[in-house]
Order: C-alpha cells, then sequence, then structure tokens
C-alpha cells in the first residue's frame, strides 16, 4: 500500500491514515487534552487533534517534543510505519 505525502507546516499529510494511534491511547490514558499537549509541545491544538487521528505524522522536531514531553512513551520512531507490513 503506498501512501501519498505532502509537506504542510509542522507535519507530512497521509491521506490513508484513518487509525487509533498510539498517541491518542496516551492521551486518553493520561486525561491529557488536545489543548494541553500542544502547549506543551509549542504548536497548535489542531495538530495535535490531527497527529492524534492519525491524519499527519509530525515533522522529526515535533516528534522529539511529542517524545520529550510524554517522557519517552511516544517514541519518535512511532510515527514511522512499516511499509513492508
Amino acid at each position: 500500500m503506498t501512501h501519498a505525502f505532502r509537506l504542510h507546516g509542522a507535519c507530512q499529510c497521509a491521506y490513508s491514515a484513518h487509525m487509533k494511534t498510539e498517541l491518542d491511547s496516551f492521551m486518553k490514558s493520561k486525561g491529557v487534552s488536545d489543548a494541553e499537549l500542544a502547549a506543551l509541545i509549542g504548536k497548535d491544538r489542531t495538530l495535535v487533534n490531527r497527529l492524534r487521528r492519525g491524519l499527519v505524522r509530525p515533522t522529526l522536531d515535533v516528534a522529539a517534543r511529542i517524545e520529550a514531553v510524554t517522557s519517552g512513551e511516544i517514541k519518535m520512531q512511532s510515527w514511522v510505519q512499516d511499509e513492508a507490513a
């Protein structure tokens, strides 16, 4: 399965990604809102919402910020899909 990507601000848009993400599970388990995580990583809550829903992938910078504020629970590598699977 191939994915179409385009650069868009702080993310890469993935048109076929409509899946529950590790970020979504983490945020629900910790009771963290989109706005709260956005403030922690210095980005807009709409970006966090799109990341959480699997609509976009973060840039390396944003992925690193998420890994840092989640104390490593959401690893940068978790955003990379295994295309061979």
